[in-house]
């Protein structure tokens, strides 16, 4: 009866070992700082919305955008600094916004029946798009004031994943 016990315990456990490694990555903190023009709640509601459904993460698409832009323009300007004020948190917020979205993508073509090549290509196209946001993310620390060179090379990355993330947009919508 001890040895049923214990691999049926075991069993469960890793019967159940998939849903913990995918709930890190969607329990992380991501700041939500009030943004003008940007609704906080809404964002805090998205980011922490895993959804396959596609007005879910058009939404999800649109508010990340909007917030990557808005890291464009701040980083742009020369707000290098870090916090609410400059540009790497709302393009944070705005990477972490397209992730869940392409999270729900993936949602989306695990659960088909049959494989939709449009599914595949927006995957494709906000996988890509978190590579350039990433980048230009992760080479936050060699930005300073006077090294134009690379804020320039992270405003083309941001511009770059921007126009992916449009053209998976335009997939989302019916």
């Amino acid at each position: 009866m001890r040895m049923f016990r214990f691999r049926s315990s075991l069993a469960s456990i890793i019967a159940a070992a998939p849903l913990c490694l995918a709930a890190p990555a969607l329990a992380d903190h991501v700041p939500v700082s009030p943004q003008p023009g940007f609704n906080a709640g809404e964002a805090a509601r998205l980011v922490h919305s895993e959804s396959d459904k596609n007005d879910v993460i058009a939404a999800q698409l649109k508010l990340g955008s909007a917030y990557v832009r808005l890291g464009v323009q701040r980083l742009t300007a020369g707000a290098l600094q870090g916090g609410a004020t400059g540009w790497w948190e709302p393009t944070y917020l705005g990477y972490k916004l397209v992730s869940i979205a392409h999270h729900g993508v993936e949602i989306q073509i695990a659960r088909a029946k049959w494989k939709d090549p449009m599914l595949g290509m927006e995957s494709k196209k906000l996988l890509d798009s978190r590579a350039l946001m990433r980048n230009a993310l992760e080479n936050v620390n060699h930005i300073t004031a006077g090294d134009g060179g690379a804020v320039a090379a992270a405003v083309q990355s941001l511009q770059n994943s921007l126009s992916l993330v449009q053209q998976a947009q335009a997939l989302v919508l019916p």
